[in-house]
């Protein structure tokens, strides 16, 4: 283990399971489909995840012009090596749809971007471990739109005799999604109280988070939403090579109603989130240097803060 996996290397060091994938796929004009199968190895105490035995997407893309056609499907089943001895542990399988168009105008001065869309989601359950009365085939569906609109400004500066070429671009995401009640058959349903979420979290908030049109990675959920997204990003490209010498950004998400779909079925109340903060710069050729900020307005605090840099192929 120490020999083969190479255990002085940080990443390796703190991971507690090892993907293992197979994976085919072909690509068409307009469609891609793949199916794959997934499996991790447990390397430390950490609880064994789920295996996923298949999952099948079949993905359609359109460009009409300035319109966008998304068509998103997926099947996968879900099996867990525990499910005869753990009575907690649901197993089964889930099929999911995500459709939407969108309108994608975009001028050298800015971009205005409507959607429209919606959602399906449908589980088919193993019976085994589920309690009496719980629904092994439960279901929910909701309708989205959003608005995606920004706008570029620029102006010629110079400093120590360098000239640059500085941007200010102001970004607008607002975002709605129904709520379908129907998602509280997913929570409860075992002796345990065990919920749905086969592969499903909710990522470390950053500003790239700002204009996400979901608060979830993995299929488990379909959120609801009321919010509108404020961004602010600046940058310093130079004059003479066209090398982008400094970024700086800038945001928050404003709630304008409480969040109901959550992973662990408690509702999100906050009417705002973070304020994120992103600075990158190209300190030469050959070096970068970025980091990320979080402050928590609740409490006046820096509550999370990160830093990295590339120098060449490098990273650290």
């Amino acid at each position: 283990f120490f020999r083969d996996l190479d255990t002085q290397s940080i990443e390796v060091n703190s991971q507690t399971h090892l993907l293992q994938r197979g994976i085919a796929g072909y690509s068409f004009n307009n469609w891609t489909t793949s199916i794959r199968a997934e499996q991790y190895q447990t390397v430390s105490t950490a609880a064994e995840q789920y295996r996923l035995l298949p999952a099948i997407d079949l993905d359609g893309h359109y460009r009409f012009g300035d319109i966008e056609v998304s068509l998103l499907n997926e099947f996968a089943s879900f099996d867990h090596k525990d499910k005869d001895e753990n009575i907690n542990r649901i197993t089964g399988d889930r099929a999911r749809a995500d459709y939407k168009i969108a309108w994608d105008k975009r001028w050298i001065w800015g971009h205005f971007k409507p959607a429209i869309g919606g959602s399906a989601l449908h589980y088919q359950l193993d019976d085994k471990n589920l309690t009496t009365g719980a629904n092994n085939a439960p279901s929910a569906a909701a309708g989205m739109a959003s608005l995606d609109m920004g706008l570029n400004f620029e102006r010629d500066g110079s400093l120590f005799g360098n000239t640059y070429l500085q941007t200010f671009e102001p970004r607008v995401f607002s975002l709605y999604r129904d709520y379908d009640e129907d998602q509280t058959e997913f929570f409860n349903l075992t002796q345990n109280n065990a919920d749905i979420d086969f592969d499903t979290s909710a990522p470390s908030f950053s500003y790239g988070q700002l204009f996400r049109d979901s608060r979830f990675v993995g299929g488990d959920r379909i959120d609801d939403a009321n919010q509108t997204s404020v961004g602010l990003t600046t940058r310093f490209i130079s004059a003479d090579s066209g090398a982008e010498r400094l970024r700086l950004s800038l945001g928050q998400i404003y709630y304008h109603g409480d969040r109901k779909v959550t992973l662990n079925g408690v509702t999100e109340t906050q009417s705002s989130s973070e304020i994120a903060a992103q600075i990158s710069g190209q300190l030469s050729d050959s070096l970068r240097l970025s980091g990320d900020l979080l402050f928590d307005p609740y409490t006046d605090e820096l509550i999370e803060s990160s830093s990295r840099y590339d120098e060449g192929t490098s990273e650290i």
